[in-house]
């Protein structure tokens, strides 16, 4: 039902040199951009075209100044997919690929990676035992959507019961996530940050 998500961090160390002399370093700079394109591969060669794949590099930091060789670059990153098999093979593919790449212009690149939230699946026994259907799906029927489940079970205060039971109750604290999403899905949408 839902991606993994998981993140990586790429360590590249070169060599740092004045700019005017680039031949005596190693440049961690042109490393990093290397192993960031270079890891696109991942999906448009080493993933089966039929499974879901992201492999996406969405930090990048190197250099101290303009006129020198940088000495270092850090990349960090994140994969998803829907795939319990592809997720398992990223860590080794983003490590080789990055050591390689790296090792190729006369530097080094350690990977830090981070499991953080495996695919969702769920049992097909259990699935089967609902069906539910949602009229939300009129709305995107119209306009582009997504549902979110937010999750308002809570024993603490009786919100055990299925909808549509009697007794139904929801975990009412956890609403104000909902609005924040909501008010956070927006600001994306119109590219408002307000950090």
């Amino acid at each position: 039902m839902m991606a993994s998500g998981d993140q990586f961090k790429i360590h590249v160390r070169g060599k740092s040199t004045h700019g005017a002399q680039p031949q005596l370093g190693a440049d961690a700079l042109i490393m990093g951009a290397a192993i960031a394109q270079n890891l696109q591969t991942i999906v448009s060669r080493e993933t089966y075209p039929g499974d879901t794949a992201v492999v996406t590099v969405g930090k990048f930091h190197s250099g101290t100044r303009f006129n020198v060789v940088a000495g270092t670059a850090e990349l960090e990153g994140t994969t998803r997919t829907f795939s319990p098999a592809v997720r398992d093979r990223f860590e080794e593919q983003i490590t080789r690929i990055a050591r390689s790449t790296a090792e190729a212009m006369r530097g080094t690149a350690d990977v830090e990676y981070l499991r953080i939230v495996p695919v969702t699946v769920n049992d097909p026994g259990e699935a089967d035992l609902q069906m539910g259907g949602e009229d939300f799906a009129f709305y995107q029927e119209k306009v582009p959507g997504a549902i979110v489940l937010l999750g308002v079970r809570n024993e603490a205060c009786d919100a055990v019961w299925p909808q549509h039971h009697g007794c139904y109750k929801v975990d009412e604290s956890v609403l104000v996530k909902g609005a924040a999403l909501h008010v956070q899905t927006a600001l994306d949408f119109l590219g408002v940050d307000l950090q």
